[in-house]
């Protein structure tokens, strides 16, 4: 990769991998967001937008811990059927969304033909949380 190319490369704080300065700037993007305005739901439609930009997405979630803490539930979404975004409840450490969320790490499959925890074509969780 070109140093000198618009898409140069900063090396992360944690791990060393390397981001592109494209995706660094739509990371500060979501942060002004997140910072301008108290509106959760705008908050997250407009970082969603965002995130298209790099990952071309058909379903989108944005899932909290709810209820006693063993579940997850919708907060925002895209492209998954109403009904189901609203009754979907996700046991913490079940599938990859749950496993996600139980260890605090992400989790990224390419080809989920190998991977039972899912029926999707491709899949990314992210916990945006600290680790417990």
């Amino acid at each position: 990769m070109n140093p000198t190319d618009e898409h140069t490369t900063a090396t992360a704080l944690n791990g060393g991998t390397e981001v592109s300065a494209e995706v660094l700037s739509t990371l500060a993007e979501i942060g002004e967001e997140v910072n301008a305005s108290l509106d959760l739901d705008e908050v997250l439609a407009r970082s969603a937008a965002l995130i298209k930009r790099h990952i071309d997405y058909e379903i989108f979630g944005v899932l909290m811990i709810e209820g006693d803490g063993s579940y997850l539930r919708h907060r925002f979404s895209i492209g998954y059927a109403r009904e189901l975004a609203d009754n979907l409840r996700i046991p913490l450490g079940q599938g990859i969304t749950g496993t996600a969320a139980a260890t605090g790490h992400s989790v990224r499959v390419s080809d989920t033909s190998k991977d039972a925890r899912t029926s999707m074509p491709s899949t990314v969780c992210v916990p945006n949380w600290p680790c417990r």
